[in-house]
Formats: structure tokens, C-alpha cells, sequence
């Protein structure tokens, strides 16, 4: 797949829990989608450059959690990205797997979509951009 470098979303390397070896390039709602979980698995002032970026949702595993308040979380991280209209997310512990599932709806200046970000039990983060909503 080609990088389009003009695309108004911007190009990064990819990037979830670390940089890829290969520093592969992302573009559009891929790079929003990694920015997002990038967001809400690095610790509040992970950053020493941002004190204000970053909710690791990661530490709510494996332990009682409010659905509702982490997805507030989640969304509060999201709606600071620049890029991010509008943004609602959904959380569920699914007790079988002791996985994490938070379905997130992003609205960019493109008109919302979907992604679905999976933490498991180990900590780490996966990210299925799904199909735009219509």
C-alpha cells in the first residue's frame, strides 16, 4: 500500500507499543487508530515533553473496573488529539480471555469510523481499524 504524504490525518511511523524495527509508515485513520491506542497505554506524563498526554488503561486489567468511567478515559484521550471531532467508546471485560475490548467511534473531518482496541492480560495493545460507519 502506498503512503500518501499529503493526507490531512498526517504520516507516522507505526507504532503501538513500540516503534516497528522495520519503521514502517501509516498514513490516514491507520495513524489516528495507532495514535489513539498509543494515548490510552502510555502513562499520564509518559512524555516528559506532554505532562497532560496519556491514560494507560492497561492497569485497569485484571482488576474490578467501571466500564463506564474507563471509557470516559478513554474518550477524554482521544478528543485531545487535534485531529479527533468526536469520539465515543464502549469497554467491556470479556472474563473469559481477561482481555480488555474498548470499541471506539472516531469522528474525523472525513466523517466518523470505527476501531477496536484489544489489551490483554500481558499488556498488549492490539488495534483493528474496522470498516467507516455510514
Amino acid at each position: 500500500m502506498a503512503i500518501n504524504f499529503d493526507d490531512p490525518l498526517g504520516v507516522d511511523f507505526s507504532c503501538i507499543d513500540d516503534i516497528d524495527p522495520s519503521l514502517t509508515l501509516v498514513d490516514g485513520r491507520e495513524g489516528l487508530a495507532q495514535s489513539v491506542a498509543r494515548s490510552i497505554s502510555t502513562p499520564r506524563g509518559g512524555l516528559f515533553y506532554d505532562s497532560n498526554y496519556g491514560s494507560d488503561v492497561r492497569g485497569r486489567i485484571n482488576r474490578p473496573v467501571d466500564d463506564t468511567i474507563t471509557g470516559r478515559l478513554v474518550e477524554a484521550e482521544a478528543i485531545k488529539d487535534e485531529r479527533v471531532a468526536d469520539v465515543a467508546a464502549n469497554v467491556t471485560f470479556v472474563e473469559a480471555t481477561g482481555d480488555l475490548t474498548i470499541s471506539i467511534t472516531l469522528e474525523d473531518e472525513a466523517g466518523p469510523f470505527d476501531l477496536v482496541n484489544t489489551i490483554s492480560p500481558t499488556g498488549t495493545i492490539t488495534v483493528a481499524l474496522l470498516n467507516e460507519s455510514t
